[in-house]
């Protein structure tokens, strides 16, 4: 009950998100360009410079783009372990890394599909035993820029987990699926097609309650941009 309140207040934080986009976009005055610039130079000196014949209806403005995005870094699990039976050791420290596809309709907002891979924590004990528990998130995710390189990020979608348990000399798999969601800050440094950035964000997973944090390095590349 704890994580699924935590996915209901995270929907609600990105439905509240995506009103103020909606609500911004009709109001905000396009960002001047070097194309739109050029224009107004040529209109306030049209009684001296001849203008060429249909340049007038050229707009070269950038609306949209399509993007690719790796990353990776740290992970950690935050989520609440019984104390562990003598011998037992939990590793929470462990990685993860993703790609995302992400459509940018103007130059506030960005919608997209990230899959990725996080290792939760794994427990080892005296005997040899060892237990592995990964996340392989599938989520929609939202991202919106506050000021700056600063964008906040929202996401939402299915988190198939496994749990692999091995010693003497065997090895067990045990799949299942969750739903998660979480939300995360980053900054993004633009050169040229490409972009760097770092990230940090909370994920929380229903099916066992578990709860992680992230910190990556990003990779965007704009594959296109009309």
């Amino acid at each position: 009950m704890k994580t699924q309140s935590r996915i209901f207040l995270t929907l609600a934080i990105l439905a509240a998100l995506a009103t103020v986009v909606s609500t911004s976009v009709g109001q905000e005055t396009p960002v001047p360009t070097a194309d739109t610039a050029a224009t107004a130079v040529t209109t306030d000196t049209a009684n001296t410079a001849v203008e060429v014949p249909g340049t007038e209806a050229i707009d070269t403005t950038i609306l949209y783009s399509l993007s690719v995005v790796a990353g990776g870094g740290y992970a950690r699990d935050i989520s609440e372990f019984a104390p562990p039976s003598h011998g037992l050791e939990i590793k929470r420290n462990q990685f993860c890394f993703f790609g995302r596809l992400m459509w940018q309709p103007e130059h506030r907002l960005a919608g997209g599909l990230e899959i990725g891979y996080i290792t939760l924590y794994s427990t080892h004990n005296q005997t040899g035993g060892k237990v592995v528990r990964s996340a392989y998130p599938c989520l929609l995710t939202l991202r919106m820029r506050i000021v700056g390189p600063v964008n906040l990020v929202g996401q939402f979608g299915v988190v198939p987990l496994t749990s692999n348990t091995s010693g003497n000399n065997q090895a067990v798999d045990v799949s299942s699926f969750s739903w998660g969601a979480g939300g995360g800050i980053n900054v993004l440094i633009p050169a040229g097609r490409f972009a760097f950035g770092v990230e940090g964000r909370y994920l929380s997973i229903d099916h066992f309650d578990d709860q992680v944090v992230t910190v990556s390095g990003l990779i965007y590349y704009h594959l296109t941009e009309y």
